[in-house]
């Protein structure tokens, strides 16, 4: 079921997903913002930020899930985005366990396999 308002750009997606995961440990290093700017923009970043700030953990996956089906992401884009996901997990030096929890989950809820 669609419960989406508006369509997002693949580059608004990543920077929800990388949002989504900075904020996995509830702390925000600011290496990963730094690193989320660089990736997907500063406009982008702050207008991403305020959108997942009002949503629940539930919502943020469904809107994960349903934009990821709706945005048809190539295979390339897929490994691209493994990439980048744990890139962003790696930035501050420290790959927490609840991060790499939440990576194994993501990968599986999209059905994302690393190469």
């Amino acid at each position: 079921m669609n419960s989406l308002k508006t369509i997002w750009t693949k580059n608004q997606f990543i920077a929800y997903v990388l949002i989504f995961f900075m904020e996995a440990d509830f702390e925000s290093s600011s290496e990963e913002v730094d690193f989320i700017h660089k990736t997907v923009g500063e406009t982008t970043f702050i207008e991403m930020l305020n959108e997942i700030k009002f949503d629940s953990d539930f919502k943020r996956i469904t809107k994960i899930r349903e934009y990821y089906e709706i945005l048809n992401f190539e295979e390339m884009e897929k490994q691209e985005l493994i990439s980048v996901i744990s890139d962003l997990i790696d930035v501050d030096g420290k790959r927490e366990f609840l991060e790499n929890n939440m990576f194994k989950g993501i990968c599986r809820l999209l059905g994302l396999t690393k190469s």
